[in-house]
């Protein structure tokens, strides 16, 4: 007889997986990038003179040539079409990088806003390595008190007076536990504010499945 249990515990998000951007846009590719480098340097500095900022990382560095729109006398009035000549350019750099104190994460994003930072690309909550292994635990946990209780009532259903016993009747167990996809606070979002980013709580299953010899 197979009895699959179902076990489910949370795991408090503790951790803030940040995504920012830094763009500027200048009339010549020097002084885009030369803006953004300043930028990107003051943040990556200020960063890493904080105790609960960890794991800095360069994302990405773009510079993009921008052209002239104009109406197109082809298609339809709406359309446009571009030019061939660079009018400007746009030069951005992406970092990311991990708060461990979640409490600060709203006042260090607008800290580095205030330093330039022109775009939040993603906040990703998390819960820490050492809470997901103590929900995981407790999740099999759950599954398994599940399970021998569903066993109970199969083994009540064939015999009223045969009861479980764990050394005679179990001689397989198994489990598979599953940790929830993190929290997304915001995406591709450009700042527009103060920041709250409040804690919340990720799911763990746990399926828990034992083979019994009746």
């Amino acid at each position: 007889m197979t009895i699959r249990g179902q076990g489910k515990a949370f795991a408090t998000q503790s951790i803030a997986n940040v995504d920012i951007s830094i763009e500027s846009l200048q009339k010549s590719a020097k002084a885009a990038q030369s803006k953004v480098s300043s930028i990107a340097s003051d943040v990556v500095k200020h960063l890493k003179g904080l105790s609960f900022v960890k794991e800095i990382q360069t994302v990405s560095v773009t510079l993009t040539p921008n052209y002239p729109k104009r109406p197109n006398k082809y298609y339809q009035q709406n359309e446009e079409e571009v030019g061939s000549e660079v009018v400007s350019y746009t030069a951005s750099t992406s970092l990311a990088f991990k708060i461990v104190t979640i409490s600060k994460a709203g006042q260090l994003i607008d800290e580095l806003v205030q330093m330039g930072v022109t775009k939040i690309n993603d906040v990703m909550l998390t819960a820490s390595e050492e809470e997901i292994e103590r929900a995981t635990d407790l999740a099999i946990k759950n599954g398994m008190n599940d399970a021998l209780r569903k066993a109970q009532t199969a083994l009540s259903s064939i015999d009223s007076e045969i009861t479980l016993n764990k050394k005679h009747h179990i001689v397989d167990i198994s489990f598979s536990p599953y940790y929830s996809p993190p929290s997304s606070y915001r995406s591709s979002r450009r700042y527009s504010g103060a920041s709250y980013v409040v804690s919340g709580q990720s799911t763990v299953s746990a399926t828990v499945t034992l083979k019994l010899k009746v």
